[in-house]
């Protein structure tokens, strides 16, 4: 029975240790995962203007906004910060 009793106590003592962090993600994880897609989406569509005005339109702007979610959201990140970085400066 006693030998029966440890092999419970191991095994809750895994369960447990599953519940306390081992399977869950932290909260950081989970806020930076929410801001770089909120980031993503609301950058999205500048982005692609970016590239479309860039590219001399020979691309449509749809197939822009199809090609990569992740290049279009960095372009309009880097751009809008650079423009508010230079609007600041001039001030």
């Amino acid at each position: 029975m006693g030998e029966r009793c440890g092999e419970i106590t191991r095994h809750s003592n895994i369960f447990k240790g599953a519940l306390t962090g081992a399977f869950f993600i932290s909260m950081e994880t989970i806020w930076n995962i929410i801001i770089e897609t909120v980031l993503l989406i609301l950058f999205h569509y500048p982005g692609a203007a970016i590239r479309w005005v860039f590219l001399l339109g020979r691309k449509p702007f749809r197939q822009l906004l199809k090609d990569d979610g992740y290049l279009n959201g960095s372009i309009g990140i880097v751009v809008v910060s650079f423009a508010v970085w230079l609007t600041t400066k001039a001030l």
